[in-house]
C-alpha cells in the first residue's frame, strides 16, 4: 500500500500546506537570489568599465606624448582601489608602456599562480588587440577589461585593467549563506504554522468521527449540535445532524407503530378470550340441559 494512503488526514494536510508554502517561498527566494547575484555581477562590470574609461581618457594625452612618468602616475592612482589587481597601458603594437600591480595581491600569489595570471593577461591582451575593440573577460577569479585609447581620433595604444573578484565572490557566498539560513528558518516557521493551521481542517473531522463512535458505543442517536461554521465542514455536520434527525423520526414512527400493534394485539386477545369464555359457557349450559 502506498505510504500516503497510510497517513492520517492531519499529516496529509500538514504536508500539503508545508509543501505548497515551501515551493512558493523557494521559487520566490531563488528568483531574488538570482537577480541579486546578477545585479552585483553587472555592478562590478559597470564599475570596471567606468574605471577603464576614466583611465583611458586621462592617459590619452600622455600616451600620445610618450610621457611615461605621467602614465605611471595615472596607474599608481589605482592604489586606492583594493579590488584592482593589475593595469597596463600598451602601445599600438601591444607592448607594455607602463604597468601597475597591487602589492598586497601579488604578495599572496605563489610564483606559479603569478605566472598563470601573467599568461592569462597576455592572452587576453592579444585577443583584444586582434579584435581592436572593447572586451571584457571573467576568468580564474579575475574580471578584466581591454579598451583602445584614442587621442584626437587616432589610436595611440590600449589600456588593460584587471579586478580581483574575491570580494565579489565573498559577498555572493554571504548572500547564499543568508539565503540558506532564511530558508532554514522559513522551513521551521512554515512547519509550525502548517501544523497549527491543519487543526482548523482536521478538528471538525475528528469531532464528527468522535460522535459516530459515541453513537456506535451507546447504541443510541444523539441530539443534533449547533455549529457556527458555515463552510463545507459546517454543511457536513448539518447533513449528519439531518440524517440523525431523520433516523430518530423513523425510530419514533416505528415505536408508535409497535405500540399501536401491541394495543391491537391486546384488544384482539381480549376479544378472543371473551369469545372463548362465551363458548365455554354455552357448552356448559348445553351439557346441563342434556
Amino acid at each position: 500500500m502506498p505510504v500516503h494512503k497510510q497517513l492520517s488526514v492531519q499529516k496529509k494536510m500538514t504536508a500539503i500546506i508545508f509543501l505548497i508554502s515551501m515551493l512558493v517561498m523557494l521559487l520566490t527566494s531563488l528568483q531574488f537570489v538570482f537577480f541579486e547575484l546578477k545585479r552585483t555581477q553587472d555592478f562590478a562590470k559597470d564599475d570596471l568599465n567606468s574605471l577603464a574609461k576614466v583611465i583611458s581618457s586621462n592617459s590619452s594625452l600622455p600616451m600620445a606624448l610618450k610621457d611615461h612618468v605621467a602614465m605611471q602616475e595615472i596607474l599608481n592612482s589605482l592604489g586606492s582601489r583594493k579590488d584592482v589587481a593589475s593595469a597596463y597601458l600598451l602601445s599600438g603594437n601591444g607592448q607594455a608602456l607602463v604597468s601597475y600591480t597591487a602589492p598586497e595581491i601579488s604578495s599572496r600569489l605563489s610564483s606559479d599562480e603569478e605566472i598563470e595570471f601573467l599568461e592569462q593577461e597576455s592572452a587576453q591582451i592579444e585577443e583584444g588587440k586582434q579584435a581592436g575593440t572593447e572586451m571584457t573577460w571573467q576568468e580564474n577569479g579575475r574580471l578584466s577589461h581591454f579598451r583602445p585609447v584614442f587621442y584626437e581620433g587616432n589610436l595611440v595604444g590600449y589600456s588593460y585593467l584587471s579586478f580581483e573578484t574575491s570580494a565579489l565572490s565573498e559577498q555572493n557566498i554571504y548572500l547564499l549563506l543568508g539565503w540558506l539560513l532564511s530558508m532554514g528558518a522559513a522551513v521551521i516557521v512554515t512547519f509550525l504554522l502548517s501544523s497549527r493551521l491543519q487543526k482548523h481542517i482536521t478538528a471538525p473531522i475528528e469531532e464528527l468521527a468522535s460522535r459516530m463512535r459515541q453513537i456506535s458505543l451507546e447504541k443510541r442517536l444523539l441530539d443534533p449540535e449547533v455549529h457556527e461554521s458555515k463552510d463545507e465542514f459546517g454543511q457536513l455536520f448539518e447533513g449528519f445532524d439531518e440524517m440523525i434527525k431523520a433516523l430518530k423520526e423513523r425510530d419514533q414512527l416505528l415505536e408508535k407503530h409497535r405500540q399501536e400493534l401491541e394495543l391491537e394485539v391486546q384488544v384482539r386477545t381480549r376479544a378472543l378470550e371473551a369469545e372463548k369464555e362465551r363458548a365455554e359457557q354455552a357448552t356448559l349450559a348445553k351439557s346441563k340441559f342434556l
